[in-house]
């Protein structure tokens, strides 16, 4: 006992009467008691604030009172809280007071982990890593749209294109492509047909050398209306015993067959130094010709005249012809030999004939009683001059 008194006398109460224990009590402080007999006695009750050795810093002396764990609760009142658990001595706290727990739990209470904190950014010890491994830029983010990179805002600079845009001619190893498309994202909103890499068709046209002046007359490709009527090269010489005048050979020729039985055709047949025509079926008043330049046809322009050098090895009422006809296929000049088993030279006067043509020979004879079919010959040279 600290000391003694006597409440019983002058009609006080005693210690039995009281209901004060030395734990309810605050050390330090002295009292009179259910446990105290009538006698002064020093309460238990620790005074939590002052016995904390923890501030709030170094330089701020508001004390700490640790906790034991952290929670967060929608309370009774309906307010969401973050809570802190004091599981330690009783005891008694003075206003400004500070619980506490590491940070780290508090953290975990609240479901806080570094992947929900961008880089660069901090949080109740924790070093943020959202967006640690993007590695967009803003040229790789649509224009005006927001993200976020290592923990920074980026506003997006890349064009949004539509759906279509165009593009340049370009020619590589086996290739032709649409280039120089302009950067940006291409969108099919829909659309089966997008998104759609375009060109112009006057840049396509000239990239493919296509003009005018190789499409045939009356042919539009690519909106370009064709002009070209015929084929020429070189000097003028399309066959001379044996050689061929540059660009030609023997696809030119093309056999013609018309009248009463037209089922036997024309053989062409290549040889060392000339061009043998053999008719098939020499029936009476049928045609058998060989036409040069009829798929391809020959520009008149340039040349003034035709010369044809053909024999015919039959050389009896036989006569070689050849005969210039335009594009729709009508006679327009001719001009022929009467054979007799030596070679005979056909000149035709081109000076006049501004158009395309094609060239048709052949050796027609004519029987003593008038009729006539077509017989074989021999061509040894065709010149344009």
């Amino acid at each position: 006992m600290i000391g003694s008194t006597n409440l019983s006398t002058g009609g006080g109460v005693g210690s039995d009467e009281l209901t004060a224990t030395s734990a309810n009590v605050l050390e330090n402080t002295t009292y009179v008691g259910a446990d105290t007999d009538d006698e002064l006695a020093e309460g238990t009750m620790q005074h939590l604030t002052s016995r904390a050795t923890i501030t709030h810093t170094a330089e701020n002396a508001t004390k700490v009172i640790e906790g034991d764990a952290a929670f967060t609760s929608i309370n009774s009142d309906g307010t969401a809280r973050a809570e802190i658990r004091y599981n330690g001595t009783e005891g008694f706290i003075t206003p400004n007071t500070l619980f506490a727990v590491p940070q780290g739990d508090m953290a975990t209470a609240g479901g806080l982990t570094a992947e929900k904190l961008l880089e660069g950014q901090s949080a109740f010890g924790i070093a943020g890593a959202a967006t640690s491994d993007a590695t967009a830029t803003a040229n790789q983010i649509s224009s005006g749209k927001i993200a976020y990179v290592k923990g920074s805002k980026i506003t997006g600079t890349l064009a949004e294109r539509g759906q279509s845009q165009y593009g340049n001619f370009g020619q590589g190893n086996g290739y032709v492509a649409i280039n120089a498309l302009p950067e940006g994202i291409y969108r099919s909103n829909g659309a089966a047909w997008a998104p759609e890499a375009r060109i112009a068709t006057s840049t396509l046209a000239s990239g493919i050398g296509l003009n005018a002046s190789v499409i045939k007359k009356g042919v539009s490709i690519l909106g370009i209306t064709g002009s070209y009527e015929g084929y020429y090269s070189g000097n003028g010489t399309i066959y001379n015993r044996g050689s061929w005048g540059s660009g030609y050979n023997i696809g030119w020729f093309t056999s013609y067959v018309q009248g009463v039985d037209d089922s036997g055709g024309v053989s062409i047949t290549q040889q060392q130094t000339s061009i043998a025509i053999t008719t098939k079926n020499k029936y009476r008043q049928s045609t058998e010709a060989v036409d040069i330049g009829k798929k391809k046809l020959i520009v008149g322009n340039p040349w003034n005249n035709l010369t044809v050098i053909m024999f015919s090895k039959r050389n009896v009422n036989c006569t070689l012809k050849a005969e210039i006809y335009n594009s729709s296929g009508s006679i327009i000049a001719q001009s022929g030999q009467v054979a007799d088993g030596t070679e005979k030279t056909i000149s035709i006067n081109l000076s006049n004939i501004n158009t395309s043509f094609y060239i048709r020979l052949e050796n027609k004879y004519v029987s003593s009683s008038s009729y006539w079919y077509s017989e074989d010959f021999t061509i040894l040279k065709i010149q344009l001059s």
